[in-house]
């Protein structure tokens, strides 16, 4: 015949199942509530026997309070409401899917209206709690207010995409690297120039898309720039032969933790200068022959020449 349990062991199951019991039924200690409502961010359970909200910190309530027949409310249908249509089915949907077999919780984010008309992001992040037979009985989370950085996010990427706009739309080529010098953008005009494939280009390091930028020294210009902030420039560079010994002005400059080069195509400059520097030299020869005299005229072709007792003194050919 079995032994009869003790009468402390009887208390302590008793207080076991009574603990199950709590947890189950969303009982939450007043220990735990108060360092609750000292949190920053929203704490709350909810049951799903009850379908009520058993546990609403302080900062939880005053996100989702909401005005109905004269008093504040917090119900799972006054939440709903003040959900922006848009993220309705994605709250329901994210919902259903944590109290599925096999799941744990869920995480959803989405924007919340409120009565004076302003708008708030919420991330909500719960785990779903289980009886002994996997049937969901409650829901305990977590949400916090992420207005701020949901503002941040939007004008980051506005900034990206009016960056991204103008990189396009420039004259000049422009790149972009991190800070290990890796291709994080790179315009249309600079693919021009350099003859790359965008999807050959970005993402790799800059030592694998020039090889001999060690050995050129700009390799550790960049590295100054990006630690000094102190921008570096070189008026004319020969390009990569693979680009068609290109003639480059190029500039180097700190962004943020990264660095941006701006380079422009200056080769049809170059070669006009030198071909206004070779006929300024012609015209000199020229006008020092005029002086001494001794023009010779090609009756067909009209060709101006000079006598040969003046080529030797002058080296024209």
């Amino acid at each position: 015949m079995a032994q009869k349990p003790s009468y402390e062991e009887l208390e302590h199951r008793i207080k076991d199942l009574e603990s199950e019991l709590l947890k189950y039924k969303g009982g939450i200690s007043e220990d735990f509530k108060s360092l609750a409502d000292q949190m920053l961010v929203g704490v709350y359970q909810y049951d799903l026997l009850s379908r009520k909200f058993t546990l609403l910190n302080k900062r939880c309530y005053e996100f989702f309070k909401f005005e109905e027949g004269g008093k504040e409310v917090v119900t799972t249908k006054s939440v709903l409401l003040h959900i922006h249509p848009r993220y309705r089915d994605k709250v329901r949907n994210a919902s259903a899917e944590s109290l599925a077999p096999g799941s744990d919780g869920g995480e959803v984010e989405y924007c919340l209206l409120r009565e004076d008309g302003s708008e708030k992001w919420m991330q909500d992040r719960w785990i779903v709690v289980r009886d002994n037979s996997g049937r969901p009985v409650a829901i305990q989370g977590m949400v916090r207010d992420d207005t701020e950085r949901k503002q941040a996010e939007e004008a980051l990427r506005g900034s990206e995409e009016r960056l991204a706009a103008f990189m396009e739309s420039a004259t000049d080529g422009f790149i972009l690297f991190d800070s290990e010098l890796n291709h994080i953008a790179m315009n249309k005009v600079a693919l021009e120039i350099t003859g790359f494939e965008r999807k050959d280009v970005i993402g790799k390091n800059i030592i694998d898309t020039v090889p001999n930028i060690k050995e050129s020294g700009r390799y550790d210009e960049y590295k100054k720039v990006m630690k000094t902030g102190a921008s570096f420039n070189i008026p004319n560079m020969t390009f990569h032969p693979l680009a068609g010994d290109k003639h480059i002005e190029l500039k180097a400059f700190k962004v943020g933790e990264g660095l941006g080069i701006i380079f422009t195509d200056i080769t049809e400059r170059k070669q006009a200068e030198e071909a206004l520097a070779k006929s300024e030299t012609f015209l000199n020869a020229t006008g020092q022959i005029a002086k001494v005299g001794g023009w010779e005229i090609d009756g067909e072709t009209q060709r101006v020449g000079v006598r040969l007792i003046l080529r030797n003194k002058l080296h024209v050919k």
